[in-house]
């Protein structure tokens, strides 16, 4: 017989190791190429009917989908060469050279990685239209026709063309140190840790703790939260997670011999349990990792969108608001009116909020960028409220709520066409009372109405803008209006020159004069809310069903050994009940531990977020979901554990 035969044999004989392999790397790739047809395809990007910039939204469950199939078919491609390794020690022993083993790695997985790469784009591309289809009917957005860009194509085979070599040629540097003794007593040898120190769990803990302690202070304080303080923390806390499961077996293993009664009644279950983490901390690191991103985007979603109207009422106590100065949004009133009224619904009210651009100056620098002012008079009746500002005195209007605000300045001097005005300052007012239009949200200057009248007499006519605010009788019918109302104005501006105060703000001019509309930020909010939402859950369940994949895996894959061992607890008279006992305490750990895990992480960092968790709704959303993962993780449990536990007692007979 040839090596020829032999390598064909051992092939037939170990064929569902290769279809586990294909089927794992086959499904990783349908599922990248899915995504990326949706990604990439410039007709949903820029489509009206797509609030701007949504697409964004998946940036960081792009990243996260790249970085997994990279672990997952790493980990598949290396569990599928180590299950081989007794296979190539025992070719080796029969004389076959280090030489042949790399013609059969390259051969077999370069074969491998083709026909995986080739049937997930198939499959991707059969069941793409499907998944299309119910993003488009989750964000409510019709008329798109379903395609599939090109750059699908390219980017998922450069991407994972350039992962399967990678693999392959580092199993292939590797196979040229093989030794024969070495691989025939590898798949016998347990997984070891590189550096084992019982202590460095307890570090773990510690970072996990302080890093995501650090996080809620420094959102509760109100202090600008950095992505690089952020990033820095989360990479502190996976660190922690790392080194709390990898090294937390060794830390209970050695501090329960401190308690002799203790260790011994519990010595099969807490060697075991130590043996499981080694084994499979890598898995169980990457599903951690998987929850606490699925879980809390998923849970942030549904709140986000369970709360898109209430949101967008909130931040928008006008229907539709624009600015309009006398060269920008300046269009005829009867040409205004019109359109106003040829919505869907009603106007009930429309009032005009006057505003002047007035220049600062400070510590003898005058300010380029200027400050908004508006009379007391105009604010009280246009908000029914009764401010009382004295004559050279000012009140300072955020509306947002600002602490210990730098700008409330005991003395404010302002330069006007002829003169510089001081105003001592009163107070500040921390209230919405109109739309947030670019910088009419903070460090509004309410003054005198007398000293706004010199105020204006003395500046350019330029300096004077109008904010125009309008209700309606339904506000969630007034988009075709705002659609209509953009189009026009966007063609008159285009007919005058360029406004030199919006270019001294560095904004576009689209920008600058959009009109704003409560209706518009709730679709924004509920397509983006509804488009993360839907991606997330989809990436939660492939997350879901890769890792009990991968964690299958390795458990089946070393059952032989666990049948061995559990064969000879049997011969000292473990009975098949405490067998039973043990592997399901051992499984439920196993399985529980990233969930449980990952959660907790998810939870703790929605809190964070909602500033010291004065808003509980996030974390009841991020609580269901981690729930019906759980709930999940529950039904896949007794599967396999069944399975399991029947299958090495089964041995036994």
């Amino acid at each position: 017989m040839t090596f020829k035969d032999i390598a064909l044999k051992n092939f037939t004989f170990h064929l569902r190791r290769y279809v586990s392999y294909f089927v794992c790397s086959s499904f990783t790739v349908m599922i990248f190429f899915m995504y990326s047809t949706l990604l990439l395809n410039d007709e949903l990007i820029n489509n009206p009917q797509v609030a701007a910039n949504i697409m964004n939204n998946l940036i960081v469950p792009t990243v996260a989908l790249v970085i997994f199939s990279v672990v997952f078919i790493s980990y598949a491609y290396s569990s599928f060469i180590k299950s081989r390794q007794y296979e190539f020690g025992l070719f080796m022993s029969l004389g076959m050279p280090n030489k042949q083993i790399v013609r059969i790695i390259a051969l077999e997985n370069g074969l491998i990685a083709i026909a995986s790469i080739l049937a997930g784009i198939l499959c991707g591309a059969i069941f793409s239209r499907i998944f299309f289809l119910l993003v488009l009917k989750v964000i409510q957005v019709t008329g798109i026709e379903f395609m599939i860009p090109p750059e699908s194509y390219v980017v998922t085979l450069g991407t994972f063309f350039t992962i399967f070599l990678i693999a392959i040629l580092f199993s292939i540097i590797t196979a040229y140190r093989f030794q024969p003794l070495q691989l025939l007593k590898g798949i016998h040898t347990p997984s070891k840790n590189k550096i084992s120190n019982p202590i460095l769990a307890l570090v773990g803990i510690i970072s996990i703790i302080a890093s995501t302690v650090s996080l809620c202070f420094k959102f509760a304080s109100n202090e600008e939260v950095t992505t690089k303080f952020l990033l820095i923390t989360t990479i502190i806390c996976l660190v922690g997670v790392y080194l709390t499961i990898s090294q937390v077996g060794g830390f209970l293993l050695k501090h329960s011999k401190k308690n002799k009664a203790f260790y011994y009644k519990h010595l099969r279950f807490i060697t075991s349990l130590d043996y499981r983490f080694k084994q499979t901390k890598k898995i169980l690191f990457a599903s951690t990792i998987m929850v606490m991103v699925t879980t809390f985007y998923c849970g942030a979603m549904f709140y986000f969108l369970s709360s898109a109207e209430k949101l967008a009422i909130e931040s928008h106590p006008y229907h539709v608001a624009f600015i309009q100065l006398s060269d920008k949004n300046n269009m005829p009133e009867a040409e205004l009116k019109a359109i106003l009224n040829s919505g869907e619904t009603s106007l009930s009210e429309h009032k005009t909020l006057e505003v002047m651009e007035v220049k600062m100056i400070y510590r003898d620098v005058e300010q380029q960028i200027s400050r908004k002012a508006i009379s007391v008079d105009h604010l009280n009746h246009l908000t029914g409220s009764t401010y009382h500002v004295e004559s050279g005195h000012y009140v300072l209007l955020n509306q947002v709520p600002i602490e210990n605000d730098e700008n409330a300045l005991v003395n404010l001097t302002l330069k006007t066409r002829n003169k510089h005005v001081t105003l001592q300052y009163e107070e500040s007012i921390n209230k919405l009372y109109f739309n947030r239009l670019h910088t009419l949200w903070a460090d509004i200057i309410v003054v005198n109405t007398n000293d706004y009248k010199e105020l204006k007499r003395n500046s350019e006519s330029t300096a004077v803008q109008y904010v125009h605010l309008l209700n309606f009788e339904d506000w969630r019918q007034t988009q075709l209006v705002v659609n209509r109302l953009n189009e026009e104005f966007s063609e008159y501006n285009q007919t005058t020159p360029p406004n030199e105060f919006v270019a001294a703000f560095g904004e576009t001019e689209e920008d600058f004069f959009h009109v704003q509309s409560r209706m518009e930020h709730y679709l924004t909010q509920k397509q983006g809310s509804s488009m993360l939402l839907f991606i997330s859950a989809f990436l939660g369940i492939f997350f879901f069903i890769a890792a009990s994949i991968m964690l299958s895996f390795k458990l089946f894959s070393e059952m032989d050994d666990e049948k061995l061992k559990y064969k000879q607890l049997s011969g000292i008279g473990i009975r098949d009940r405490e067998i039973r006992k043990t592997i399901n305490q051992e499984l439920g750990i196993v399985f529980f531990t990233p969930v449980v895990l990952g959660a907790s992480l998810s939870l703790l960092y929605i809190y964070a977020f909602t500033r010291e968790g004065s808003n509980i709704e996030p974390l009841q959303y991020n609580l269901l979901v981690s729930m019906l993962y759980l709930v999940f993780q529950f039904i896949y449990y007794f599967i396999i554990r069944k399975v399991y536990s029947d299958k090495v007692i089964e041995s036994l007979v």
